[in-house]
């Protein structure tokens, strides 16, 4: 098994070692790996933060039973998002290499970013 899979299978199953710093991610990486991540997002302005949150309303209406809706609620309120700019802008701060994002939608993004080393001559 790969060492960056096995990296975010160790992470899934000892949820209270989370969250890692972007930082730890990458000294984990072999060099070269590639880090996945679907993050929820912040809006960029306030308007987009309020038409996120009315549309998630709207699916957990639909979708989800009352207590299930009670409970993914009370899971927002522990959420401490970044907006999807300041989320790239710290995979590059912790030296993370080609940063972007592969898919965005409301407040949810895939965040990719690689590990990338310099060779020496």
């Amino acid at each position: 098994e790969n060492q960056n899979l096995r990296l975010a299978h160790e992470r899934a199953r000892n949820r209270e070692a989370l969250p890692l710093s972007a930082r730890e991610v990458l000294a984990a990486l072999d060099d070269g790996g590639v880090f996945v991540n679907a993050e929820q997002i912040l809006g960029a302005t306030p308007q987009a933060v309020e038409k996120n949150a009315a549309a998630r309303e709207e699916i957990m209406q639909k979708f989800m039973t009352p207590a299930e809706t009670e409970v993914a609620r009370e899971r927002l309120k522990c959420d401490r998002c970044a907006t999807l700019s300041d989320n790239l802008e710290m995979l590059a701060d912790a030296g993370f290499a080609e940063v972007g994002a592969r898919f965005e939608n409301l407040d949810f993004a895939v965040l990719c970013a690689k590990k990338f080393v310099l060779q020496s001559e």
